[in-house]
């Protein structure tokens, strides 16, 4: 048994305007380049003190099991894992973690945080090409470039069609919200992005014509 919601015709208008409001929402502050930045961070820095191990990783009871006995994480442990758990073991690996861990807790903590280069209009392997570039570049700096270099892609939409979710129903005939408007129809449609993750120091000879003069028609620097 499949149940719909179904709302009539007349509020179609209202319907349109809260998913164009989710979508700005997306484009605005969930896929923000900051929040991409911050994420990809995060991401680091769980798979550094996973690969450094318990050894050398001090973690309490909760964040042991989160980092190296996910099999042993049951609901509780899940929960327990907030913000507040979180935020702690990011200062304290910033204060005397390995050196690899630290230095990545203390771009988050510190906000010395990396940047992120819209790269969505290039093809695969010139993400590839400028990736590798990003990474040379920052090794020359004396940067730990795996740690500071990626390619963040997400895909995102206004709206994702039910397949017995939001209908319009005049009392007669039920029909999906997104035959019912072209603009719902545009929402539905996928938007694919990429990011080029890359740090500070780096950011000049990316732009310079050396290493750009290839790319300025689809290269665009987004900050």
């Amino acid at each position: 048994f499949r149940s719909s919601v179904a709302i009539h015709p007349k509020g179609l208008m209202a319907a349109e305007h809260y998913l164009v409001v989710r979508q700005l929402m997306y484009r605005t502050v969930y896929n923000h380049r900051l929040n991409i930045v911050c994420n990809w961070l995060l991401r680091q820095v769980i798979a550094v003190a996973r690969r450094l191990g318990p050894e050398s990783v001090a973690a309490d009871a909760v964040m042991t099991r989160w980092l190296w006995h996910l099999d042993q994480l049951d609901l509780d442990g899940y929960l327990a894992n907030d913000d507040l758990r979180t935020g702690y073991h990011l200062l304290r690996w910033r204060e005397d973690g390995p050196a690899e861990l630290a230095e990545l807790c203390a771009r988050l903590l510190d906000r010395h945080l990396l940047q992120a280069t819209d790269v969505s209009e290039c093809s695969a392997e010139l993400r590839l090409e400028l990736l590798a570039e990003a990474q040379r570049l920052s090794h020359q700096q004396g940067l730990r470039s795996e740690n500071c270099c990626g390619l963040q892609q997400r895909r995102s939409r206004g709206y994702d069609p039910y397949r017995s979710g939001l209908r319009l129903w005049d009392g007669h005939r039920l029909q999906a919200l997104e035959q019912s408007s072209t603009l719902v129809q545009a929402l539905a449609t996928p938007l694919d992005q990429t990011w080029l993750i890359h740090p500070h120091e780096v950011t000049t000879a990316l732009r310079s014509e050396e290493h750009t003069s290839e790319l300025q028609s689809q290269f665009r620097i987004s900050y």
